[in-house]
């Protein structure tokens, strides 16, 4: 018995709907995965390679020597990372490996200026893609002034530090003594900022008031810490206590 055809339809059998929008939506989440994908595995390997980087920058950063291979081995880490992909910390780390490759060298063997320059190059790349990095911007004021660059591209750096990270402790001192070495260049606002930097690390109290105290003893602007301690009697009643301590160290 013949099957029984409905009215009004066709005895030729009817056409497979196709589902447009749904081959659509899979070609979009195909396409968008191997995009996705593109882009970790990169990122993937140049994380790998930076890792190898990672023993020598803990030892940089705790203050303790690291040896020649050592060094080599984080930079040599550090590019095949940024040949991968891009990224401001290893852009800095690797400038930060650098500037200690070029401090191992001799002034006139021809490596170091080299390695300066790439130190520099490498530290202004990552400071153009993470502008608040203070660390980088005193390696950076320290890289020009081994290079001799003009007194002022150097106090600007230290002044990009001093904006964005005043309160981080670690830079203090040591950026406090590379301002004091600039002052005469520092633009009359910047020079406010410097004072009030010092008020501030002054009224931390002790070891930082030593410390500020022995950096304008190497410096031998003690005038310029008056200065900024001027509007607290008993600060600079302080600090003057301190510098008849240190003093006798300038006689021997």
């Amino acid at each position: 018995m013949a099957p029984v055809q409905a009215e009004g339809t066709s005895s030729s059998r009817a056409r497979p709907v196709i589902r447009w929008h749904g081959l659509v939506r899979l070609a979009v989440s195909l396409v968008a995965g191997l995009v996705l994908l593109g882009l970790a595995i990169p990122q993937t390997i140049a994380a790998w390679n930076a890792r190898d980087a990672a023993t020598v920058l803990d030892k940089l950063n705790a203050g303790k020597p690291a040896s020649e291979s050592e060094l080599a081995t984080g930079a040599a880490a550090l590019k095949r990372a940024l040949s991968w992909a891009t990224s401001a910390r290893w852009s800095a780390d690797l400038g930060f490996i650098e500037v200690w490759q070029a401090l191992r060298l001799r002034q006139q063997e021809p490596q170091r200026p080299q390695l300066l320059a790439d130190a520099e190059r490498h530290l202004t790349a990552g400071l153009t893609a993470n502008p608040a990095d203070g660390s980088s911007w005193v390696q950076l004021a320290f890289v020009r002034q081994l290079r001799g660059a003009p007194d002022r591209t150097i106090a600007t750096a230290l002044m990009q530090s001093l904006d964005v990270a005043p309160y981080l402790r670690a830079l203090w001192i040591y950026r406090a003594e590379m301002l004091l070495q600039y002052r005469r260049v520092l633009e009359p606002d910047e020079a406010d900022s410097f004072r009030r930097q010092i008020r501030t690390i002054w009224s931390t109290g002790a070891p930082f008031t030593t410390a500020l105290a022995e950096a304008a003893l190497r410096t031998g602007e003690w005038g310029a810490v008056e200065e900024a301690l001027s509007v607290d009697p008993a600060a600079l009643a302080e600090f003057e206590k301190v510098k008849a301590s240190l003093i006798p160290a300038l006689r021997r």
